[in-house]
C-alpha cells in the first residue's frame, strides 16, 4: 500500500493582509457571493437550451454546457436527505486542518491538497456558517468523459 506523505503545514509564506487588502477581499467575496446565487437560480431556467443531460449516477444527475461561454462547463443536480443545517454543518471549514480533512472525505480520489489562506469572517452564535476568506484547492480532474 502506498503512504501519502502527510503536507506540511503551509505551503506558502503568507503575508499579512493589510487593512485596504482586506476590506478588498471582503468585498470580492460579497460580490461573488451575490453573483454565484444569480448563477445558481438561472442556470436551472431553460434546462433544455443550455445543458446537455449526460448521464445519471446514484441519484444525482450531471449535465454539460452546450456553449464555450456557460459560466460552467459541467453541472450536477441531486437531493441530499438531510436538512439545510447539516449540510452546511458539514461543508464548513476555516482552517486548514477543517478544510483538508473535509476534502480528503468528499473527493477520496481527486483530492491533493488544500489550504485556507486567509479566514477574513468566520462563524458566530448568530451566522454558524459566515466565511469569508481564501482558499486553496488542488485536484486531480481525472477525465470528464
Amino acid at each position: 500500500m502506498l503512504r501519502r506523505d502527510v503536507p506540511p503545514t503551509s505551503r506558502f509564506a503568507l503575508a499579512p493582509l493589510g487593512r485596504g487588502h482586506e476590506n478588498k477581499l471582503k468585498q470580492l467575496g460579497r460580490t461573488l457571493l451575490k453573483q454565484a446565487i444569480v448563477e445558481c437560480e438561472t442556470s436551472l431556467q431553460g434546462m433544455d437550451q443550455h445543458w446537455k443531460h449526460v448521464r445519471n449516477s446514484h441519484g444525482i444527475k450531471v449535465y454539460k454546457a452546450k456553449t464555450v461561454h456557460a459560466p460552467s462547463h459541467m453541472m450536477t443536480t441531486g437531493i441530499i436527505k438531510a436538512s439545510l443545517h447539516q449540510v452546511m454543518q458539514c461543508l464548513y471549514a476555516d482552517n486548514t486542518a477543517q478544510f483538508r480533512m473535509l476534502n480528503a472525505l468528499l473527493m477520496p480520489k481527486d483530492h491533493l491538497d488544500c489550504e485556507v489562506l486567509h479566514a477574513l469572517d468566520v462563524q458566530d452564535a448568530s451566522h454558524p456558517f459566515r466565511f469569508n476568506g481564501l482558499k486553496w484547492c488542488a485536484t486531480s480532474t481525472g477525465s470528464l468523459g
